[in-house]
Order: C-alpha cells, then sequence, then structure tokens
C-alpha cells in the first residue's frame, strides 16, 4: 500500500513539474485570437499574410492585448520579429504591464543596443542601456522573462539586460496583463508570440 501511495505522489509531483512551465498562449496572429488591437488605429491590429503588421513612419505603432498571465508568478513571453535598418531611431520592442500610453514598461531593441524603460504616468522611472551585435534584417527573437522583482530581455537566446527593483510588501513588479508589441520608424512583421508560465 505505501508504495502505491509513493507511486501515486511521485506521478503528481512530475505532473506539477511539467504544469510549472506550461504554454498558456501561443499566437500565430493568423486569426488574431488574443483580439490585439493598434492603438493609433483604434481597431484591430493589422494581420497581413498570418503576421502582426506594424507600420511606423515616425510615431512609433504599438499593438496591445491583455493576457491570461498570473503577474505574481514567473513567465516569459517570446515573439519573432523581422524588421530592416534597425538603428537608434528605428526600434522594435515588447511591452509589459500595459495599463494605458501613458503607464508601461518597454524594452526595445535599436540594432545595436538594447534600452530598458518604465514609464509610470507619462514619467519615466527606470532606464538602462546595452550594447549588443546581432545582424539586423533577418528574424530576430525576443523573450522577456519575469521572475519576482527582476525583468530580464534576450534577443536570440542570449540575456542581453535585466531590470531589478526593491519590491515592498504587497508590491509587484507587474501589475497588470497588459502587454504589447512595438515599432518606431520602421515596418516590422510579428510572428510566433508566446507565453510560457
Amino acid at each position: 500500500m505505501n508504495i502505491v501511495k509513493r507511486v501515486t505522489s511521485l506521478g503528481m509531483l512530475f505532473m506539477l513539474c511539467l504544469t510549472m512551465n506550461a504554454q498558456i498562449v501561443s499566437e500565430n496572429f493568423s486569426h488574431n485570437n488574443m483580439g490585439w488591437t493598434q492603438r493609433e488605429k483604434g481597431n484591430e491590429a493589422i494581420i497581413k499574410r498570418g503576421k502582426l503588421h506594424l507600420e511606423s513612419k515616425g510615431k512609433a505603432a504599438i499593438s496591445t492585448c491583455y493576457t491570461p498571465i498570473d503577474v505574481n508568478k514567473p513567465f516569459t513571453i517570446s515573439v519573432e520579429v523581422e524588421a530592416k535598418k534597425l538603428s537608434t531611431t528605428h526600434t522594435v520592442g515588447m511591452m509589459v504591464d500595459v495599463e494605458d500610453e501613458f503607464n508601461f514598461i518597454l524594452f526595445q531593441f535599436e540594432g545595436d543596443h538594447v534600452s530598458f524603460c518604465r514609464i509610470v504616468n507619462e514619467k519615466l522611472q527606470g532606464f538602462r542601456e546595452s550594447s549588443i551585435h546581432v545582424k539586423t534584417g533577418r528574424k530576430i527573437t525576443m523573450a522577456l522573462k519575469s521572475e519576482s522583482n527582476k525583468l530580464s530581455f534576450f534577443v536570440n537566446g542570449k540575456k542581453v539586460i535585466e531590470y531589478q527593483k526593491h519590491l515592498n510588501t504587497g508590491e509587484t513588479m507587474i501589475g497588470t496583463t497588459g502587454v504589447g508589441l512595438y515599432a518606431r520608424g520602421v515596418t516590422a512583421e510579428f510572428d510566433n508570440f508566446e507565453i510560457n508560465q
């Protein structure tokens, strides 16, 4: 009888481990299942050839949606993006904790730099920058990992920048389930968006 209990307990533990990092969202944008909207258009995001299409000729183009993330638990978001001629004025990025256009966290990739900024009520509350060498003009994978009081941003699997904050009791790094994709000065196509938690 003890052997049966042990096997059952081990089986349950194994299943728990499997579900700890389970994929909760997978979006290839063919049908816009998550209901992405485009800020400046005020309607559904533009989907072309099964990819989320953002076009910016100056002002940033941003597409956002709400997700089933539990912000109190670790999670990872990843997406593939294709954009040409990335530079300090031509960027693509990923946003989390999106409340509205005045409150969000943004990681953006600029070709040879990655920068982070946290905007609260239209004011810059945090900024970091890091250099990275990646050939642009081809598909790039961006990923963001959230762990307790730390956010890490990866480009093509390489961690390039980290933001850590001391949290007071009851405070969380991320307060909303809003996420966003971002392009400034370029036309960018996003594909294979995933959230694992």
